[in-house]
C-alpha cells in the first residue's frame, strides 16, 4: 500500500472519529447538559466564530497550500515563507481587535434589545473568533 493511500485511509478513519464525537456530543450530551436557548446560544457562537476566523486569517491557509511550491527552493535558499504565514493572521488578528474595540459600544446596544443571555456572549464570540484554527 503506497503512503497516499495510507494517508487517506488514516484522513478518513479520523474524519469518520470527529463526525461521530460530534454527533454524540449533539444528540446526547448537549441535551442533557444544556437548555434549548443555551444549545442555539453555543451553536451560533460557534457559528459565527468560523466564519469570522476565515476573514481574520487574511486567506493565511490557502497562502500557505498554494504558494509552498514556490518557496521550497533549497538552490534559492528563500527565506521569509513561515514568517509571511506567521505574519499576516496576525495583522488580521490586530485589525479584527481594533474594530471589535470601535465597535464594542453599538455592538453591546444591540445585544441589550435580545434575549437576556446575549450580551454575555460577545466576549465569547470575540474569543473564538480571534483564535478558530
Amino acid at each position: 500500500m503506497g503512503v497516499v493511500q495510507r494517508q487517506s485511509i488514516k484522513g478518513s478513519i479520523a474524519a469518520y472519529i470527529g463526525v461521530l464525537l460530534g454527533a454524540f456530543n449533539t444528540i446526547i450530551i448537549y441535551p442533557l447538559a444544556l437548555t434549548q436557548m443555551e444549545i442555539g446560544l453555543v451553536q451560533n457562537v460557534i457559528s459565527k466564530a468560523t466564519i469570522l476566523s476565515s476573514f481574520l486569517q487574511l486567506g493565511a491557509g490557502s497562502l500557505a497550500i498554494k504558494y509552498y511550491g514556490l518557496f521550497k527552493d533549497e538552490k534559492q535558499n528563500r527565506k521569509g515563507y513561515l514568517l509571511l504565514i506567521l505574519v499576516l493572521p496576525a495583522i488580521g488578528f490586530l485589525l479584527s481587535l481594533l474594530i471589535v474595540l470601535l465597535f464594542q459600544a453599538q455592538y453591546r446596544n444591540y445585544l441589550v434589545q435580545q434575549p437576556r443571555k446575549w450580551p454575555a456572549t460577545f466576549i465569547w464570540f470575540c474569543r473564538l473568533g480571534l483564535s478558530w484554527p
